[in-house]
């Protein structure tokens, strides 16, 4: 277990079932990770991978593989790739998404948001389900 607080709050805690570091290279490697983000003293999402590195210096982190993410409120991210950035402590991917919010599904292409998943901004949508439509978007459209 892995643990980030600033002023004695917790900003994220980071489970795994194993794990390696390289103090040479100041990376670690982890494989069947969990990582809870906190806002507020509180669990605002998890995210779950097959695997994923930290940066022991910035604490920036990449997971891969069959990424999760699921807020509080249930909202869910999916993708294969996401980079957490501890500066400014959003998520990212430049992979392919899905967006689930409610009855709503979202698919995309790279995005941007808090780890709670209340400010997220896909780079390029590519097409949006609810229950009473599907919007399928093509290059032109955008």
């Amino acid at each position: 277990t892995l643990v980030e607080s600033i002023k004695g709050n917790i900003e994220w805690r980071l489970f795994a079932d194993y794990a390696d570091i390289y103090e040479k290279k100041k990376v670690g490697k982890a494989v069947n990770i969990t990582i809870e983000f906190y806002k507020e003293g509180e669990r605002s999402s998890t995210l779950t991978a097959d695997w994923g590195t930290i940066d022991l210096g910035s604490h920036d982190m990449v997971a891969y593989s069959n990424v999760v993410v699921v807020a509080s409120d249930g909202t869910k991210l999916e993708t294969s790739k996401l980079r957490w950035d501890a500066f400014d402590k959003h998520i990212r991917s430049d992979e392919k998404v899905r967006f689930t919010k409610k009855e709503s599904v979202i698919y995309g292409i790279g995005f941007e948001s808090d780890p709670d998943l209340n400010n997220f901004i896909t780079s390029r949508m590519v097409g949006h389900l609810t229950d009473e439509e599907v919007s399928i978007y093509t290059e032109e459209e955008e």
